[in-house]
């Protein structure tokens, strides 16, 4: 086989890259302009729906809970509740108060997409993701001697 030394017209070269700048995205467009990015408004009070919900723990205790000595599965979290109390754009902060009747502050972002967000509280990180008018969260606690984990769906409350 003869190898071509074929050089395309700039024509086609032209047009090849004319249909590229085409089809790629702007600086501007949706995806990369995180402030066009409609998210929703958390301010309010949401509870554990019960629905959903999986949990595990073990470890000395927390502010919440008593001392595990062996992996504990689906405690009692539906007593949780979250209340954002500000937010501006994507960033909000609240408390949230557990079973013990304790509170821990929070303060959390929207990704880019306007459905997902990160939480860093005094204990760990949360994880969640909006679902209709409901939300999902996941929580990973990151203190001493204690190791727990929760998903559970939340659901805003009446005022």
């Amino acid at each position: 086989m003869a190898v071509s030394n074929f050089i395309p017209p700039r024509s086609v070269v032209a047009a090849a890259l004319s249909a590229l700048v085409a089809i790629a995205p702007t600086s501007g467009s949706r995806a990369d302009d995180a402030s066009e990015v409609t998210v929703p408004d958390l301010v309010g009070t949401w509870k554990m729906s019960g629905q959903g919900h999986a949990a595990a723990r073990q470890g000395s205790g927390s502010t919440h809970f008593d001392r595990m000595t062996v992996p504990t599965f689906e405690a009692p979290d539906e007593r949780w509740t979250f209340v954002f109390e500000v937010q501006k754009g994507r960033s909000f902060y609240g408390s949230a108060t557990g079973p013990s009747g304790k509170s821990t502050s929070f303060v959390g972002v929207f990704r880019r997409d306007g459905r997902n967000f990160i939480v860093s509280s005094q204990s760990g990180i949360i994880l969640g993701e909006m679902v209709g008018e409901d939300m999902e969260i996941c929580f990973a606690d990151n203190v001493p001697d204690w190791m727990a984990v929760n998903c559970a769906m939340l659901t805003r409350r009446a005022q």
